[in-house]
């Protein structure tokens, strides 16, 4: 046999008193809308007026219990999960509307950086720079492009992104990015458009992951500049000398 679900009092009272005020605006709103012109005479006004909030206290035990059982619905669980995930896919859907545009002329813009940068010493052709997919980090969009290599640079990921960010830099100066704005600007800051977020080697498969973020708003601004803050943080960790090791 099914165990009913325990009654939770509070709640209840809750929705029977949002039912009983939506309830008596719906009554007022009627009211306030009829034509007493139609009366012929004060008792008949009166009638009416006693039958609509009338209607109104009956109407509260119908509604209350839907409210309940709607409050009920949204504090379980798995329905609070659901909505989640349906609200996260409709922000990315929007955030993501434009991917396919973008990652295309990111594309471009990543085989010339390479390709004139001697000192990455990664072989690329116009063809070699596979777009695999975007991932949402802080509500920012994630560009992530997949490079086939015969062995690994010999720098490692973390200084390997850093040279490319500033190889990409001076690219963006120079020649700006095709068919993309060079920089983001609003009010108070200018910044590059394009941030190099991460490396990422694969020496099994011999492939090098390139994590690009595209600065288009205002979000995507604010995990620029805490990803700047943080490799700005790191840098001054590892140049720090301590007296014991001197």
């Amino acid at each position: 046999m099914m165990k009913m679900p325990k009654i939770d009092t509070r709640t209840l009272r809750a929705s029977f008193i949002i039912a009983g005020m939506l309830s008596f605006a719906i009554t007022i709103l009627v009211i306030t809308n009829h034509t007493s012109d139609i009366f012929s005479s004060y008792k008949l006004e009166l009638i009416y007026y006693l039958s609509m909030f009338s209607i109104c206290l009956i109407g509260v035990i119908p509604l209350g219990t839907i409210v309940y059982i709607l409050f009920l619905f949204f504090d379980n669980p798995s329905y609070q999960t659901a909505i989640h995930i349906f609200a996260r896919k409709k922000c990315e859907q929007r955030a993501n509307k434009n991917a396919p545009y973008i990652a295309s002329y990111l594309s471009c813009f990543l085989y010339e950086v390479i390709k004139k940068n001697d000192i990455v010493d990664i072989p690329v052709s116009d063809t070699s720079i596979n777009y695999s997919g975007y991932a949402i980090r802080k509500n920012s969009v994630i560009y992530r492009f997949i490079i086939p290599v015969a062995d690994m640079p010999d720098v490692d990921e973390y200084n390997l992104q850093k040279i490319l960010q500033n190889t990409v830099i001076g690219q963006l100066n120079h020649y700006g990015i095709t068919g993309l704005s060079s920089v983001y600007q609003d009010t108070t800051t200018i910044v590059p458009s394009v941030y190099i977020d991460r490396i990422l080697y694969s020496e099994e498969k011999h492939l090098v992951a390139v994590d690009v973020l595209y600065i288009c708003t205002s979000k995507d601004l604010l995990y620029y500049q805490n990803a700047v803050r943080e490799s700005n943080n790191k840098n001054k960790a590892e140049r720090t000398v301590y007296d014991d090791e001197v």
